[in-house]
C-alpha cells in the first residue's frame, strides 16, 4: 500500500495490514500506514498453527524483511532473513509452524549458476530463527536454467510436504518435491518443455529454433504458458497447479521486454497424471456468438483466463479463482474489463463445474449493478485450506487495467482491496466424521514398516485397510476382533510405492482415517 496520490516511487510503500473488525465497522477503519518501519513490496502473509502472524516481504535493496506478532501480543517485530546474497520476490508457505520461504537472486547475482537463482529458507518457531537459509534446491541449476524470471515460481507446504515449482514462460517448468521439508528432495518432475533451451531475454532465435505452427499469431511467436501459476497441494499429498497461456516473442539485443498474444484457455496440471495439460475453464461468449468480442484487451502480461489462485477441502474438492475477460463490460474507450470467476472439481480435478461463477457479483449481487458491472477484478488470492468458506482477496478498480500503471494525478481513480467469504459459493460439503484417534509413527515410514496406535472404549470387530488416495483398497491389515483399550498394530509397507496413502481403521460405530506417507529408501 501507498498513501502517495502520484506516482513517485512510493516512498511510503509497504504492507497494507487490516482486520474483519475493522474493516466491517462503522464506518470502516482503513489502514493510514505501511506495516514495516522500512519501505518494503512484495507482501507474503501467513498465520502458523499457534497463531503468530508472519509477513514477509522484500527491501528495495534486496534485504528480506520479515514481520512478526505471536498470537495475543499487540507489537509486532521487524526483523530480516539471513542471507549473503541479496534477493528479491520471496515467496512463503506455512506448515504448522514452520515457515518456509523461496526467493530469486536479485538481478545481475548468480547462485547455482542462474542469474535470478532460487534459495530456500526454513524456519521451525514461526520465523523466529532459521534452520535453513539460502539452500540450492536440486534441479534448480544452471543445467537446466541460464535465468530465472521475476516471480517465476510458487511455493506449498502441507504435512510436511514442501513442493517448489518454476513457472518461468521463457524456461522449462518443472516441480521439485520434499516429503520432509526441505532436509531432502525427490527427482524433479519436467511439466512444460520451452523449445529453447536456457534462454535468456536479448538472445534472439529464428524460425529454425521453434517448432512450426500455422496458427502463430506471428513468425517468432512461441505458444508457452503464461507463468501466472499458482501450485497447492491437496489432502492427499498431491501437488495441483493452475495457469494461463500465451504466445511470446523475445528479439535479438531486448534484454528487458517481450511482446505477447494472449490466449484463452486456464491450464490445469496434477501430480496423479503427470503427463496430462488440460484447460479447464476461460474466458465465456457471454452473448454466445462463437466469438471473444472487443479489441482493446488489458494483458498483464498473461492470457485472457490468468492469475490463478488455488485452494482444497478436506473431501477432493479443488477450488481455483482467476482472473479473466468480461466481453460484455466494455467501458467509454473501448478498453475491456476483467472479472474475477471462480470454478469448482468435486472429485480431485477428474471433473470440473461449467460455467464459472462471476465473483464481482458476490460483493455486489444486483444484476444491474454498475459497481459489479464496470469494474476491474485482478490479483485474486485464495487461502489454499477450505474450512467453511472459501477466503478470497482480490483487487478492485474502477477502469480497466492495473491502477498501478496510472501516472500523474489519480484522485480520480480507485484501487482497493475486497475479500470474500462465501460457502454458498463453492458447496462445501460436511466432513465426514472421523471420531476414532489414530497416530502412526514412524510417518513418513522409511523402512517399510510403522505402527498404527489407537484405543478403543470397548473389545469388538475391527477392520484395518491402507487405501490410495482414490479410496482403492491397497492393502487389508486387520479384520478380527480387538481388545479394549490400547491398540498397536504393525503397518507392512514394504513393497508399496513412495507417496501417500490413508489408513482407515473401523470398529463398530467408530472410525477413523490417519494419512500415512511412504517412504522407503
Amino acid at each position: 500500500m501507498s498513501k502517495q496520490v502520484e506516482s513517485s516511487a512510493w516512498p511510503d510503500r509497504g504492507s497494507g495490514y487490516n482486520s474483519r473488525d475493522n474493516w466491517t465497522a462503522t464506518p470502516p477503519v482503513l489502514p493510514a500506514a505501511r506495516l514495516e518501519p522500512v519501505r518494503t513490496g512484495f507482501t507474503n502473509y501467513a498465520v502458523t498453527e499457534s497463531g503468530t502472524e508472519v509477513v514477509v516481504a522484500h527491501q528495495g535493496s534486496g534485504v528480506l524483511n520479515i514481520m512478526r506478532r505471536p498470537s495475543g501480543q499487540a507489537t509486532w517485530t521487524q526483523g530480516t532473513i539471513p542471507a549473503t546474497l541479496t534477493y528479491l520476490w520471496p515467496k512463503m508457505a506455512i506448515d504448522g509452524e514452520n515457515v518456509y520461504v523461496v526467493s530469486r537472486t536479485n538481478q545481475g547475482v548468480v547462485k547455482e549458476g542462474v542469474e535470478g537463482g532460487i534459495s530456500l529458507w526454513r524456519s521451525p518457531d514461526g520465523g523466529a530463527t532459521w534452520d535453513i537459509t539460502e539452500a540450492s534446491i536440486p534441479g534448480i541449476d544452471s543445467n537446466t536454467y541460464a535465468t530465472i524470471t521475476a516471480d517465476g515460481y510458487a511455493m506449498d507446504a502441507r504435512d510436511g510436504i514442501l513442493a517448489v515449482g518454476i513457472f518461468d514462460p521463457f524456461n522449462d517448468w518443472i516441480l521439485c518435491k520434499s516429503f520432509d521439508g526441505g532436509d531432502t528432495w525427490e527427482e524433479p518432475l519436467f511439466i512444460w518443455d520451452f523449445p529453447i533451451d536456457k534462454y535468456q531475454f536479448g538472445d534472439g532465435y529464428t524460425t529454425a529454433d521453434i517448432p512450426v505452427d500455422a496458427d502463430a499469431p506471428d513468425s517468432l511467436a512461441i505458444f508457452t504458458l503464461d507463468g501466472q501459476a499458482d501450485l497447492l497441494i491437496d489432502n492427499t499429498g498431491y501437488i495441483h497447479f493452475w495457469t494461463g497461456e500465451v504466445w511470446v516473442r523475445n528479439v535479438a539485443g531486448d534484454a528487458t521486454s517481450y511482446s505477447y498474444w494472449q490466449e484463452n484457455g486456464l491450464v490445469y496440471w496434477r501430480e496423479s497424471v503427470p503427463d496430462e495439460l488440460t484447460v479447464v475453464s476461460f474466458m465465456l461468449d457471454i452473448n454466445g456468438n462463437d466469438t471473444l468480442d472487443g479489441t482493446d484487451y488489458p494483458g498483464y502480461g498473461g492470457g485472457l483466463s490468468s492469475m490463478a489462485s488455488a485452494a482444497s477441502d478436506e473431501n477432493g474438492g479443488l477450488y481455483v479463482v482467476y482472473s479473466a475477460l468480461a466481453e460484455d463490460r466494455v467501458d467509454d474507450a473501448g478498453t475491456t474489463y476483467r472479472h474475477v470467476y471462480a470454478t469448482k472439481s468435486p472429485d480431485y480435478g477428474e471433473t470440473w463445474n461449467f460455467p464459472p461463477i462471476d465473483l464481482n457479483y458476490a460483493t455486489d449481487t444486483d444484476p444491474d449493478s454498475n459497481l459489479a458491472k464496470i469494474s476491474e477484478g485482478s490479483f485474486p488470492n485464495v487461502y489454499h485450506r477450505v474450512t467453511d468458506k472459501l477466503h478470497i482477496l482480490y483487487q478492485r478498480s474502477l477502469s480497466p487495467s492495473t491502477a498501478l500503471n496510472e501516472t500523474g494525478n489519480q484522485d480520480d481513480k480507485s484501487s482497493e482491496m475486497v475479500y470474500i467469504g462465501n460457502a454458498d459459493v463453492v458447496g462445501i460439503k460436511n466432513v465426514p466424521t472421523n471420531n476414532l484417534e489414530l497416530s502412526i509413527n514412524p510417518n513418513p515410514a522409511t523402512e517399510g514398516t510403522a505402527q498404527l496406535a489407537f484405543e478403543l472404549k470397548e473389545s469388538g470387530k475391527t477392520q484395518i485397510d491402507i487405501t490410495d488416495v482414490r479410496g482403492s483398497l491397497v492393502r487389508s491389515i486387520q479384520n478380527g476382533t480387538l481388545n479394549a483399550g490400547a491398540n498397536y498394530v504393525p503397518l507392512n509397507v514394504a513393497g508399496l510405492q513412495n507417496g501417500v496413502y490413508f489408513v482407515r481403521v473401523q470398529s463398530g460405530n467408530l472410525t477413523g482415517t490417519k494419512k500415512l506417507v511412504v517412504l522407503n529408501r
